[in-house]
């Protein structure tokens, strides 16, 4: 076989692009979004992220199709602005996958529960020290899968083809119905009714200070939209990887660009047609995941059970894949040199042990918080609580993505696009440093706590390398920053000042 014959057509660079990008999120999507906002202002919402995830595609395409020589996103950092922000740029990436599993973890015990009620996590903080006693046996089941995701993959079995067939077969069956049988039933005065009406008093964020119907403004509505429409787009960064399997880079534009409008527009739909057959409260009064209770209130039992044992497939196989994203992170960044090389060592089967091994304990950690409801944040439930923190940790390595975009296209030789090269890159660099600042500085500001220990991890890795002073320049003042941010973060964390 030829090698243009293993190349990619358009329309299959577009299935991989679907394929790999559409993730467990959306099945609870539109519940999330009904929490925060009605039809309309979640309509604006999703052409805001939309458009300025557009924007991050295209960059990352571009930086993709002129520098093919960097391995991924963490790297683009290190190319445009040095090793110390390669650090930030991976550490949070790092940090984002993993939480993003405990997000999978989450949902997937919702799924099961909805089949075996005492897989399902509680909220009754009765036990010692806020302990819901309740949860401790979905807590075990799922750190015992935890564990086992981890020892397959560090077998070397993380990517069989058959697995991703299921996977992608087992997600996209039930998310289609649900649209299907959304337009049919849909009418169009139930979802006019209250088209930029408030959020129920009752289950909105913006209305427990007692203010019983106090209103809630569009804007606020549509920043409280953000994240959840973050979470959906994560991985979305991938996608311009696939570049490297198109026949032709004009082809591999163009399927980057219509792959992500149809991602857009499919996600919009399944979030937002139900609104055209419940109201706004009945669907932020939905479990997890809600769409098998949309289903199942349309259709009876077997929609609800359609769709989470296919979510139960879906995310147990995404899982297994995404055991090793934010190992292969971390096994980067040792490569790079941003910390000990002992983080990239291999085991007779290709896997990075200590890696695998390291990260699990972080994500073991974090779990606890399924036990201690008092812990996350006041009225999210543990799949909101990380959702959110995973959104709200890659953004910065999306930031970083998009400013690199700009240094290459001005600096680079390759002046081809130049100007629309440029605005993507301006358009996403504002639009990225907006959601940090709207939708999540607290929670960046909680995670740079985790940036002290890859510091001192930086500062052994660089000083092993033979760098004299791996903190340089601005790098000081940055490290100090970040330190001081993390230190008043713990503080008010103990003082109770933060609702964590």
């Amino acid at each position: 076989m030829s090698e243009n014959e293993k190349k990619l057509g358009m329309f299959a660079l577009i299935g991989l692009i679907l394929g790999s990008s559409i993730g467990g999120g959306i099945f609870n999507a539109t519940a999330n979004v009904a929490r925060e906002s009605a039809a309309g202002p979640a309509l604006l919402a999703w052409l805001i992220v939309g458009l300025g995830m557009l924007f991050m595609v295209q960059c990352l395409n571009n930086i993709v199709q002129k520098r093919p020589d960097l391995d991924g996103i963490v790297v683009y950092a290190e190319a445009g602005f040095g090793k110390f922000w390669g650090l930030i740029s991976g550490w949070g990436y790092w940090l984002s996958c993993w939480l993003g599993n405990i997000a999978f973890a989450a949902l997937l015990l919702s799924a099961i529960g909805n089949f075996i009620p005492a897989f399902h996590l509680g909220n009754n903080p009765s036990g010692p020290l806020g302990l819901d006693p309740s949860s401790l046996m979905p807590f075990i089941f799922i750190s015992l899968v935890m564990w086992g995701l981890i020892i397959l993959v560090n077998k070397g079995v993380e990517n069989a083809a058959f697995i991703n067939a299921v996977v992608l077969i087992a997600k996209l069956i039930p998310l289609f119905v649900v649209l299907a049988v959304g337009i049919v039933v849909f009418k169009a005065g139930v979802f006019t009714a209250a088209f930029w009406g408030n959020v129920a008093d009752n289950t909105s964020p913006a209305l427990l200070d007692g203010t019983v119907g106090s209103g809630i403004s569009l804007y606020e509505q549509i920043k409280g939209c953000f994240m959840v429409m973050l979470w959906v787009f994560v991985g979305v960064e991938g996608a311009s990887v696939f570049s490297e399997r198109a026949k032709e880079k004009s082809e591999a534009a163009r399927a980057t660009f219509l792959g992500f409008i149809f991602l857009l527009v499919f996600y919009m739909l399944i979030s937002l047609v139900p609104f055209g057959y419940f109201s706004q409260a009945e669907l932020a009064g939905f479990g997890e995941p809600a769409l098998a209770f949309v289903l199942g209130e349309i259709v009876g039992p077997w929609g609800s059970a359609l769709v989470n044992l296919g979510l139960i497939i879906s995310v147990s196989g995404a899982w297994l894949s995404w055991t090793l994203l934010p190992v292969q992170a971390m096994q980067l960044m040792a490569k790079r040199k941003y910390i000990s090389d002992k983080f990239a060592s291999v085991n007779q089967a290709g896997s990075p042990t200590f890696a695998l091994f390291v990260t699990g304990i972080c994500t073991q950690f974090f779990m606890f918080t399924f036990l201690f409801p008092n812990f996350t944040v006041k009225d999210m439930t543990p799949y909101d609580f990380a959702f959110t923190l995973c959104s709200s940790t890659i953004l910065v390595t999306w930031l970083l993505g998009g400013m690199y975009n700009i240094k290459l296209s001005l600096k680079g030789e390759d002046k081809t696009g130049f100007t629309q090269n440029i605005l993507y890159g301006v358009l996403s660099s504002l639009f990225l440093f907006w959601m940090i600042i709207e939708a999540g500085l607290v929670y960046i500001a909680v995670s740079s706590i985790t940036y002290i220990p890859a510091f001192v991890l930086y500062y052994k890795a660089r000083r092993a390398d033979n760098e004299q002073k791996p903190f340089a320049g601005l790098n000081t003042l940055w490290v100090a920053l970040i330190c001081l941010i993390a230190v008043v973060s713990i503080i008010m964390l103990l003082a109770g000042r933060l609702e964590l």
